[in-house]
């Protein structure tokens, strides 16, 4: 498995989204990670198993990759907020120093799933989209 090490500022490439958002994004780019492990690569709400009160697996592997823990924790924040992920944070041994790259992530992954559920007719993504964005871009 090749370690991903590519510079977050190549999510901003033909990503969609208001002017004030993308800007915003473009002012708020992390350096690249130095640090590689073994991630889920699209870990959000769609792939956790859950018996109602706690995590009880994680499906699709299909993306896995050697890259950024950013990456999976961005989708958690952008799904169930910031309390979640501080909880999630400290059982994985603290990243608490990658929170702006979490944040980052988690707003490009929230324009990129409004912009697929628009163009793909997929209305679940779409609405969820729009209500992380309502507090992952502050006015």
């Amino acid at each position: 498995m090749e370690p991903d090490d590519a510079d977050p500022a190549e999510w901003l490439v033909d990503l969609e989204g208001s002017p004030a958002h993308l800007r915003l994004l473009a002012e708020t780019v992390p350096p690249p990670s130095t640090r590689q492990v073994l991630i889920h690569n699209d870990l959000g709400a769609e792939h956790l198993l859950s018996d109602g009160t706690t995590v009880t697996g994680i499906i699709d592997w299909s993306d896995a990759a050697l890259a950024d823990p950013a990456l999976d924790f961005a989708r958690l924040y952008r799904d169930f907020g910031p309390s979640f992920v501080h909880q999630a944070l400290q059982a994985y041994g603290g990243l608490d120093h990658s929170l702006p790259r979490i944040e980052y992530h988690a707003r490009c992954a929230a324009l990129e799933d409004l912009a697929f559920g628009l163009t793909t007719d997929r209305p679940e993504y779409a609405d969820s989209a729009r209500r992380s964005i309502a507090w992952l871009f502050p006015q």
